[in-house]
């Protein structure tokens, strides 16, 4: 089981999974708040006191811890394409640079991308924290019973729960978690982290406005925000304190939005990208409890902006009855993502800021010596096991004859099914390859109709297209489509993505896997390579943003139960039409 911890200047997180088959389960998550202390000291004498008193009494576990504030500061590096041990000797300096020669501060990097045909530069990024911070953070922990293994930027895990519950989205992700002093800055592009960034400003700028503007104290004016603040619309019959601190809601929001646009800018500098654009916000910290926030801030930064969901793809099952729980799922993404890292290999995917006697430990735990004894253990497991397999071997041998003459019949009716299931292949192979050659036609047809209920005003096409899918792959290897009979599921027929480990593993193109051990009469052919591809023009004033625009253009053409799926490919500015967008959108039939 895996602990995650974030002990911030509000409140202690703690969020307990366990990793199974099917995915993360939840088994355990509350969220303490800390009492405003005179002292600093006495300050995290109570963040200890509630730390232990939220993991409870439970032994034997592993954990790691947030790491957030003014105490860590993260930096974007960019190296040129070299071999891997120049790389490695250039990102050692880098930290080396960065940690200084005093000794108060843990440095450390993480690889974002590696070099490949689009970008040919190492995308890197440094993370450099105080020692007294991390050293009093492990030692919290340590306290209270919990075996640690890393400590992570909570940058890192934001982006971890993200992507154990979203999975690979296309276009550019900005994740926004709103604590109460600071702010988790991750942008997403392709499903992979290319940015982060902490801001050390958060939801009591809520709180400073309206204390300030009603002249009452910080603790009052938070407990006026929680229950009447609000940015939505003013409603009939609401209550008259929600209009008395309204000015001061706004003036706040107004400064969080300005931060959030000049850390778009700041990336955009930091990765030398000025054309980068985001696609959508996902928001989440218990700043973004404000009602009315996400619609503010997607009417501010014209892109589309949601509550992030961290639990979307995991089990929740075991907390369903805990009414707490239910308050607080976008509270715990980061805690969550902790924990998602402690059940997995930390330290290869995420940015550690650790001593260095904690470094050296935790390569051990991803050292050939550990995988090592790990297997000395299982081959002892597994020579027993075989013992007993052997005892109990002529017993099962003389039950297995028995029921094999039971069940002869029954192996009739199972060949029989199998020769109508080999026919029934070949029939759906045949149909497929007729229906799909009038597709594309047909397609285009729909395409059209749809344009022209669905275009809104402001919208202009340029250009209409059939394309060869084909010239998109590098590789130049045609798209195939195939069908089989699967364990468990039927026939099966669509476009293969992808065939892994000499055909052992064949990846639909809708993402589902399937391994040989469960696949039956095997056979593929030739798929149609056209695609549909619009070019056109957007008014950038258009009602909603040009973003949600497009994304709802995209939702109209797209057709599921034809295996059409649209994709926005392309957004820049035109230069022979001030105030236009120019844009692409391509389809493309499963």
């Amino acid at each position: 089981m895996g602990y995650g911890i974030d002990v911030g200047a509000s409140a202690v997180k703690v969020v307990a999974v366990r990793r199974t088959l099917r995915g993360f389960k939840v088994v355990g998550a509350t969220r303490k708040r800390l009492a405003k202390a005179p002292t600093p000291e006495d300050a995290k004498k109570t963040a200890g006191k509630m730390l232990a008193e939220a993991l409870g009494r439970a032994s034997g576990r592993v954990g790691v811890v947030g790491l957030s504030g003014r105490d860590i500061n993260l930096r974007v590096v960019q190296q040129p394409a070299t071999t891997a041990v120049n790389y490695r000797q250039m990102m050692f300096y880098e930290v080396d640079q960065a940690r200084g020669t005093e000794g108060q501060l843990y440095a450390d990097y993480v690889t974002l991308r590696e070099p490949d045909a689009y970008t040919p530069q190492y995308l890197a990024m440094v993370g450099i924290g105080k020692s007294s911070y991390v050293d009093e953070r492990l030692a919290m922990a340590a306290s209270a019973g919990v075996d640690v293994r890393d400590a992570v930027p909570n940058c890192f895990a934001l982006y971890t729960a993200y992507r154990n519950s979203y999975g690979r989205e296309g276009g550019t992700v900005l994740l926004l978690d709103v604590g109460a002093d600071t702010m988790e800055m991750v942008l997403v592009y392709g499903g992979r982290m290319i940015f982060a960034r902490n801001v050390s400003q958060g939801a009591r700028t809520f709180d400073a406005s309206v204390a300030g503007m009603a002249g009452v104290t910080p603790e009052e004016a938070e407990a006026r925000k929680i229950q009447y603040g609000t940015l939505g619309p003013a409603a009939d019959g609401a209550d008259p304190r929600e209009e008395d601190i309204r000015p001061a809601i706004r003036t706040a929001a107004s400064q969080l939005s300005g931060i959030i646009n000049s850390s778009i800018q700041f990336a955009k500098t930091q990765l030398a990208d000025k054309d980068l654009v985001i696609d959508k916000i996902y928001i989440s910290g218990g700043g973004a409890r404000l009602k009315g926030l996400p619609e503010y801030l997607q009417s501010s930064l014209k892109v589309p902006v949601e509550a992030l969901d961290p639990f979307k793809n995991v089990d929740t099952s075991f907390m369903a009855d805990v009414e707490e729980f239910k308050q607080l799922p976008t509270d715990l993404a980061c805690p969550l993502g902790l924990a998602q890292l402690a059940e997995t290999t930390t330290g290869r995917t995420s940015l550690s800021i650790l001593p260095e006697p904690m470094k050296k430990r935790r390569k051990f735990y991803q050292g050939p010596v550990f995988v090592a004894v790990g297997g000395v253990v299982v081959a002892a497991a597994m020579l027993i096991v075989t013992v007993i397999a052997y005892v109990r071997k002529s017993s099962q041998e003389k039950a297995r004859d028995e029921f094999t003459a039971k069940t002869a019949d029954l192996n009739n009716r199972i060949a029989k099914m199998t020769e109508l299931e080999k026919a029934q292949r070949e029939a759906a192979g045949r149909a497929d390859q007729l229906l799909s050659r009038q597709r594309n036609g047909r397609a285009m047809m729909d395409v059209i109709q749809k344009l022209r209920r669905a275009l809104p005003e402001g919208v202009n096409v340029r250009k209409l297209e059939l394309f060869d899918l084909a010239k998109e792959r590098r590789d130049g290897v045609p798209r195939l489509r195939g069908l089989f009979h699967a364990a468990g599921v039927g026939l099966v027929i669509g476009e293969i993505a992808k065939v892994e480990q000499n055909g052992a593993t064949i990846i639909m193109r809708s993402g589902e896997k399937y391994e040989k051990a469960a696949r039956e009469g095997y056979e593929e052919w030739d798929a149609p390579t056209m695609g549909i591809g619009i070019d056109g023009e957007i008014d950038e004033n258009i009602s909603g943003g040009p973003g949600a625009a497009l994304q709802q253009i995209k939702k109209q053409l797209e057709d599921a139960s034809r295996g059409m799926t649209a994709e926005i490919e392309e957004q820049r500015q035109l230069a022979d039409k001030p105030g236009w967008r120019m844009f692409r959108i391509v389809i493309r039939f499963e």
